[in-house]
């Protein structure tokens, strides 16, 4: 399966283009759909809170602290570009975050192929 993935990596960090469901039954990377990662979040979009644990979740999937997960659009919708900071220390430092994405990208092009 051939796909182009909507994220874009700058000299600050990296942009992710998200498709967000909440109220599922656990937090996961749930696929690829229309060039964007599909996100499950377990939160239920009511009060802030779906957007809430999605950062959370993106904070611990590319281990950076919470501080350095932003929205960028999308906070009341289901599609949503999120900035994830550089780090010393996070996967997103240098090219990390590149390969981490492409690790997540892989992972999810076999679970869809099976």
């Amino acid at each position: 399966m051939m796909f182009k993935l909507s994220q874009r990596e700058g000299k600050k960090g990296i942009t992710l283009d998200l498709r967000v469901s909440p109220g599922a039954k656990k937090d996961e990377f749930a696929g690829i759909h229309d060039n964007r990662f599909r996100v499950k979040i377990a939160a239920k979009a009511v009060d802030g809170a779906a957007n809430a644990a999605l950062l959370k979740f993106i904070s611990a999937s590319f281990s950076v602290p919470l501080a350095n997960v932003h929205i960028l659009s999308g906070k009341s919708g289901r599609l949503k570009s999120v900035f994830v900071a550089s780090t010393a220390t996070g996967a997103v430092e240098q090219d990390n975050g590149q390969k981490h994405l492409a690790a997540i990208a892989e992972k999810l092009t076999r679970t869809n192929s099976d």
